[in-house]
């Protein structure tokens, strides 16, 4: 029997100050926001995803208390990816934006070109893109 789980629909990342997680994905990210509330704020992708942010309210609530970790992460544990058109224009567009990158653009041998950043709560992401074939 299939469960139908094909792909994550959502990407839920907890934050400790909503308000600052709000104005990066939408200043330095350009993310536009679809919703939100004390709580939450929802963000729609262009594939028909969501990117939801949320508070340790909301997710103690949701999880208990106890499933929460409000710690500062020593290190990814996982990491959201972003593809995007061309890594280095995106690259110098969010540096430009203030985002601070601790890898920068960087091609690799399956055929990718990657840089990562970190969120104002420490949430690791990848912008990506597909090298061109030879």
């Amino acid at each position: 029997m299939a469960l139908g789980l094909t792909w994550a629909d959502a990407v839920v990342l907890v934050v400790s100050d909503l308000e600052r997680s709000r104005e990066f994905y939408t200043e330095s990210l350009g993310m536009v926001v679809g919703g939100r509330d004390d709580d939450a704020v929802v963000f729609r992708t262009e594939s028909g995803g969501m990117l939801i942010l949320l508070s340790h309210r909301r997710a103690d609530a949701l999880l208990g208390a106890d499933n929460v970790d409000r710690g500062a992460p020593a290190g990814a544990r996982s990491y959201q990816v972003a593809d995007v058109e061309d890594v280095d224009m995106t690259y110098e567009t969010l540096r430009s934006r203030g985002v601070e990158f601790f890898r920068e653009p960087e091609d690799h041998p399956w055929g990718i070109r990657t840089a990562f950043f970190r969120d104002p709560d420490a949430h690791v992401w990848e912008i990506s893109c597909d090298l061109p074939d030879e």
